[in-house]
């Protein structure tokens, strides 16, 4: 009797699960969802290009001549030991163009290189991951290291 209640009760949460899965309400939130992620979007779209003018104007000769090897060598010349990693972090994923990937101590430090300046501030409209990143012409800095951030903010050489 116990096996018998207990196959219904496992049928009727399976039914219960499919059913869930299949109703068109979920539809109907994603586009809430994505109505209220374009207002979002709108209302910090001034607030970036304000921050924007602001960045791209520090060394913003200096930061064009930078890549990635360039920032590379930036971390070595303060003392830091790099060793980059052979496999390239998913760059792609945050519309980036290029990235390179290493470790100071035991924090990963990511930099992300992009076409130009309105690539990356519409990478960051729609990749809301990477508005909070430190920026250096178009370049973006991933670390939770303070090291890191102050050294990719460093005067350019």
């Amino acid at each position: 009797m116990k096996k018998v209640c207990l196959v219904l009760a496992a049928c009727a949460v399976v039914s219960a699960a499919l059913v869930g899965c299949g109703s068109g309400s979920s539809t109907e939130s994603q586009s809430a969802v994505t109505s209220d992620n374009a207002t979002a979007s709108n209302a910090v779209e001034s607030k970036t290009q304000e921050e924007t003018s602001k960045v791209t104007d520090n060394d913003s000769e200096n930061a064009a001549e930078m890549t990635l090897d360039s920032y590379v060598k930036k971390f070595e010349d303060v003392g830091q030991t790099v060793k980059v990693e052979e496999r390239k972090p998913y760059y792609e994923m945050v519309g980036a163009k290029d990235g390179v990937m290493f470790y100071l101590g035991n924090s990963p430090v990511k930099i992300y290189q992009y076409e130009s300046i309105e690539v990356l501030e519409a990478a960051k409209q729609q990749y809301a991951v990477i508005s909070d990143m430190p920026q250096n012409g178009v370049f973006i800095l991933d670390t939770n290291s303070e090291i890191a951030k102050e050294i990719f903010n460093s005067e350019n050489k």
